[in-house]
């Protein structure tokens, strides 16, 4: 478990890092990234088969003309263990829509996140929010933090901003769940 510094520390690390990758970062991204990095892939698995459909036809659909430059695999966890599997460069390698989904459901299955753990990342992105780290606007993350919050801490969308400029199109898997489906992911 990481103490309370060292566990900032790292918040500060990985949304300064997603916001280098995507720089029109959105105070409702961090949330979705930080909620993803908590309680994973869960929301869709529990869908059943139909999340496998689900990939199957974003697959089919992918545009992989966009964004040449993104990488195949995205830390989006303090603890570097959650990641995002982009699928265009996933789509450009080839990899089996079958094996990511049976990552995606031995993550699921593994995952351990609370709604406390979930919360004290969100307390501590405010924080950090009004001390001015990241440049986000301390007022749009009150209102949100009063969205979710009304709301009971919902599953959500990218923002307007992010979804027109970076298409998002990822699945989130646990990274050592992903190197025993795909093993020649394996850095030499």
């Amino acid at each position: 478990m990481l103490n309370r510094s060292s566990s900032k520390d790292a918040l500060w690390e990985l949304v300064n890092f997603h916001q280098r990758l995507r720089p029109r970062l959105q105070v409702q991204d961090v949330y979705k990234l930080l909620y993803q990095s908590v309680f994973g892939v869960g929301h869709i698995i529990r869908s059943g088969p139909q999340a496998l459909e689900c990939l199957r036809r974003e697959l089919d659909s992918i545009d992989l003309r966009l964004h040449p430059e993104e990488e195949l695999v995205e830390n989006i966890s303090l603890n570097g263990c959650t990641v995002r599997v982009n699928l265009r460069p996933f789509m450009r390698r080839g990899l089996e829509a079958d094996k990511l989904f049976e990552a995606m459901r031995l993550s699921a299955d593994k995952n351990t996140g609370t709604r406390e753990e979930f919360l004290k990342l969100w307390k501590e992105f405010g924080s950090l929010v009004r001390s001015g780290a990241f440049g986000f606007d301390a007022r749009e993350c009150k209102d949100f933090d009063k969205f979710v919050r009304e709301n009971n801490y919902p599953v959500v969308h990218h923002s307007p901003a992010y979804s027109k400029l970076y298409a998002p199109s990822y699945r989130v898997v646990e990274d050592d769940t992903l190197l025993e489906s795909f093993p020649s992911l394996h850095q030499p």
